[in-house]
């Protein structure tokens, strides 16, 4: 149900305001969607399948109505930049599915972490597309992305807990910009057209 929610929101927010345009290609939507999956799921191993699975399905759906409803792209487009998003799709909703079971997990450590790695997620898209988007409307989304994401990991981590908090968003930051950055440039390889 979530990958499916999230591919006709992402098609359908496309057509909507300019704030709601820019906000559809953000990333952040997608990975929130992965880790709400999980942590409803429950347990790690499940919550990564149905992050995953959430995802693929979700980019299905996106292109499904991208070039079957909206007649805005051909097939072949479709089926090849659809499937190459699926397989990046189904990587990163599976680690952010595992990061949403393990948030509703008792280990304190391990909520921490997830937290973390989801607010280093969107620190690190923020920053990256800071660099590559030149609009106005697109780069105050951007700091909003940027302040939210640095807020989470220190909305699970007690005072005491903030430096280790801080650490850990912050490579996860890092690591974000990096794979994201070789995801869009592989994406490109076979095609993609995207911002």
């Amino acid at each position: 149900m979530g990958g499916v929610t999230i591919g006709l929101v992402g098609r359908a927010s496309v057509q909507s305001t300019e704030v709601v345009a820019w906000l559809s290609r953000l990333g952040a939507p997608w990975l929130l969607t992965a880790f709400l999956v999980g942590a409803w799921v429950g347990t790690r191993r499940a919550g990564a399948l149905a992050g995953g699975a959430a995802l693929a399905i979700g980019t299905a759906v996106y292109y499904f109505v991208f070039h079957f409803v909206e007649h805005r792209i051909g097939l072949g487009y479709g089926v090849v930049v659809g499937s190459a998003w699926a397989l990046v799709g189904l990587g990163i909703g599976g680690a952010f599915g595992y990061g949403g079971a393990a948030w509703r997990a008792p280990d304190r450590w391990a909520r921490i972490v997830s937290m973390a790695a989801l607010g280093g997620a969107l620190i690190g898209e923020a920053v990256l597309l800071m660099t590559r988007w030149n609009d106005p409307t697109a780069h105050a989304i951007l700091l909003g992305e940027l302040v939210v994401g640095a807020l989470i990991p220190f909305v699970a981590a007690r005072r005491r807990e903030w430096p280790a908090a801080l650490a850990l968003g912050m490579t996860f930051a890092v690591t974000a910009v990096v794979l994201e950055a070789y995801a869009r440039a592989a994406l490109r390889v076979v095609g993609w057209g995207g911002a």
